[in-house]
């Protein structure tokens, strides 16, 4: 038995392939292999001719929402540990992943000055929870604070803040190569456009006095 690893491009989690032998123009399928991890494929293999000519072969198929066409790699041989590259093409290019973005603020009213905690929450596809993110917040249309989101929940850190008069603040993610943006003031998210946020007049009020 030989090691048989598949690198893929992208490092898709998910995609299939198989161990296929090829003889002439014709493929015979051997084994399937499992599912990819982070881009690796890793499998033992045993077969009673090794030194004949094998690939691996993956079908057109669809990996986290974006349809791959088919594609084998080149030929090699089983006589001893095997490393494969294989690039996967999109049929269709991906299309960024909408967001939302809730904000919590505790408490919402008070004698002033008086310390409020700020955290925001992102998520995405029925409240999956985005991690490693950057949200931005800002009190009255000025820079407050940076955030992180971290999982389980896709939350920020608390953020904390005085107030001293009547405040708005609202929390903003710029988005990515995968994910748009969007922001929360008033409760609703507001998707960005292009995988960037736009800053618009949505807010939540905090009264400075009860």
């Amino acid at each position: 038995m030989v090691n048989l690893t598949v690198y893929l491009t992208p490092e898709l989690t998910g995609a299939l392939g198989k161990l296929v032998y090829i003889y002439g123009d014709t493929v015979y399928p051997i084994i399937n292999l499992p599912a990819s991890v982070d881009g690796v494929i890793t499998s033992g293999v045993a077969v009673s001719s090794p030194e004949l000519d094998f690939a691996v072969l993956f079908l057109e198929q669809t990996v986290g929402g974006v349809k791959y066409a088919e594609v084998m790699s080149s030929l090699f041989n089983l006589l001893s540990d095997v490393n494969v590259n294989v690039t996967l093409e999109p049929l269709t290019a991906p299309g960024l992943i909408p967001t939302t973005l809730a904000l919590d603020v505790f408490p919402t009213s008070g004698t002033p000055p008086y310390e409020v905690t700020l955290t925001a929450t992102l998520t995405y596809n029925n409240n999956q929870p985005i991690s490693g993110r950057v949200v931005t917040f800002y009190k009255n249309d000025s820079f407050l604070a940076y955030g992180q989101t971290m999982l389980p929940e896709g939350k920020t850190q608390e953020i904390t803040d005085t107030v001293t008069e009547e405040t708005s603040y609202y929390a903003y993610f710029a988005g990515d190569s995968m994910f748009e943006g969007c922001e929360i003031g008033d409760g609703a998210a507001i998707p960005g456009i292009g995988g960037v946020g736009i800053l618009i007049l949505a807010y939540l009020i905090l009264k400075g006095g009860k």
